[in-house]
């Protein structure tokens, strides 16, 4: 699903996706607990030899 044009949420981790290389997420919800929550990590590549600049 993704966010309208009006909407102001919605959109994080599509620009996690578009601009990272590699990403995951972690639930870390325990409704018995009470507890909500998620971690987002990703990662970069180095820019390979002929995009670096310099």
């Amino acid at each position: 699903m993704e966010a309208g044009a009006d909407d102001e949420g919605g959109r994080g981790l599509a620009l996690v996706e578009s601009c990272s290389d590699d990403w995951g997420v972690v639930d870390y919800t325990d409704k018995d607990a009470g507890v909500t929550g998620k971690a987002v990590g990703f990662a970069l590549a180095p820019p390979k030899a002929e995009e670096r600049r310099g």
